[in-house]
């Protein structure tokens, strides 16, 4: 048996290696970016396969003030199967608007696996198709048809969402909010133009930055020569620094 002596010896001969391995590793690891609004890829193929089976046993939708959460009271949940038309997503505690989405699309999936209270809404439009399906019902088709990978690649996308907005939105710098604010607003730019909305109020109403801050950076950003912006319609990106 080895004395205590013995063993620290041995110790301080191979703790150097061990030690010395994550740094190696550490520069061996690719540098991680920051998620961008081209990352989150729209499960298409998962989303057809889950209305066709859901749709025969839905029943058409049409709520009267145009809301809908997956958890409207104390009853069982339900997910809604929206066909057709444009919707927006709202946060339930103080309405903040997290973004525009287009049929075909499911909303309330988490039902599948978790029964708290609604944290969000989705407002649809008066032409918006939607249908309504009770939670326990999906469950029984998803099992009895084996869609649990179509299911999870939906809620996977949803998961992706959540993570885009919490590196962009929980973010130490004001500038890097409104940088993916920015983003965001061009790939949907014929939409908000169609809806007469300026790049400054629909940063406003998707974040939590103050009115002056806002347009400071956004005045930083023309005089730059970062962005082009007309009647406060935000017109080319030309190229957005990391930081400002």
């Amino acid at each position: 048996m080895k004395t205590i002596s013995e063993i620290r010896k041995l110790h301080n001969k191979v703790a150097p290696v061990f030690t010395a391995a994550p740094a190696v590793l550490a520069e061996k690891s690719p540098a991680v970016r920051t998620l961008s609004f081209n990352d989150l890829q729209r499960p298409a193929k998962a989303i057809d396969e889950l209305m066709a089976c859901f749709l025969p046993a839905s029943t058409p939708c049409k709520p009267k003030t145009g809301m809908l959460t997956a958890r409207p009271g104390e009853d069982e949940g339900f997910i809604y199967l929206i066909r057709s038309g444009r919707f927006d997503t709202f946060r339930l505690i103080d309405d903040l608007y997290l973004g525009v989405g287009y049929g075909p699309a499911i909303v309330g999936l988490q039902e599948l696996f978790c029964h708290a209270p609604s944290r969000h809404y989705v407002q649809v439009m008066a032409d918006t198709s939607v249908h309504a399906l009770p939670a326990r019902r999906a469950r029984e088709l998803i099992e009895q048809h084996n869609l649990w990978q179509s299911a999870s690649l939906i809620l996977s996308f949803y998961l992706m969402f959540m993570m885009y907005r919490d590196e962009h939105m929980v973010s130490k710098s004001a500038y890097t909010v409104v940088r993916a604010k920015l983003m965001e607003y061009m790939e949907n730019r014929d939409f908000h133009m169609m809806r007469k909305e300026s790049i400054g109020p629909f940063i406003q109403k998707t974040t939590t930055l103050s009115r002056s801050l806002i347009y400071k950076i956004l005045a930083e950003l023309t005089e730059g020569g970062y962005i082009t912006v007309n009647r406060g319609c935000l017109v080319k990106i030309f190229y957005l620094p990391e930081a400002l």
